[in-house]
Parts: C-alpha cells; structure tokens; sequence
C-alpha cells in the first residue's frame, strides 16, 4: 500500500517562487537579445554623471543612436548621410562634428545638441 504525500504550501510562497522564476527568465531573454547591441559595450567610465545634457549627449555619439545624417539615412529617415549644414559633401557622423564649419560650439557634445537644433529647423 503506497501513500502519496501532498505537500501544501503557503500562498505567498508559490507566488515567491513564480514571481523569482518569471524574473530569471525574463532577464536571461533580455541578456540574449541584446549581447550585440552597441550600447552593452558602452563602459560607464565614458558616460559623465552630470550634467544630464553631455551624458545623454555623450551616450547618444558613443553608441552612434544620434540624430545626424548618416545615422538618419541608415534608418531611411534623410535621403542622404552628408552633412546639410556646411555642404562640404562629408558624411555627417561623429567624427564629423568637429570639424564642420557651421557648427560654433567648443565641445563635442555642445556641438551634438546645436547640430540637432539646425537640422530640427
């Protein structure tokens, strides 16, 4: 004669358990998704804590997420990557800020965000 134990458990433990479950797995799901993508290799070091303006500016020309021509033409949004403000016929990426003659800013990232406001006119 064999006895089968039921074991009950708590209502909050079931739902511990479940709630632990869905977060791993949802986690591992994320971490698959996204190994390649640019931004998981950004290093925190490059990113400024303040202020908020040059760390998402920072962000944005570090992983190449920015709203400049090139980047713009790959998403099929400009017609084409050349930069439109100093109508040199460079492609306007990073490495193109600083050296287009229509932007005024001393720094890179002062340079990113009047870059975005002339090409949002």
């Amino acid at each position: 004669m064999k006895f089968s134990c039921i074991v009950l458990r708590p209502y909050w433990k079931i739902k511990l358990f479940l709630k632990n479950l869905c977060t791993s797995n949802s986690l591992r799901d994320l971490q698959t998704r996204t190994a390649l993508k640019s931004w998981r290799r950004v290093s925190p070091s490059s990113i400024p804590d303040k202020p908020r303006r040059d760390a998402v500016a920072a962000f944005h020309l570090t992983t190449g997420h920015v709203c400049l021509a090139a980047h713009l033409h790959r998403l099929g949004i400009s017609t084409e990557p050349f930069c439109p403000l100093c109508d040199s016929g460079e492609v306007m990426e990073k490495d193109h800020l600083l050296r287009c003659g229509a932007l005024q800013g001393l720094t890179e990232v002062s340079r990113y965000w009047e870059a975005r406001a002339l090409l949002g006119q």
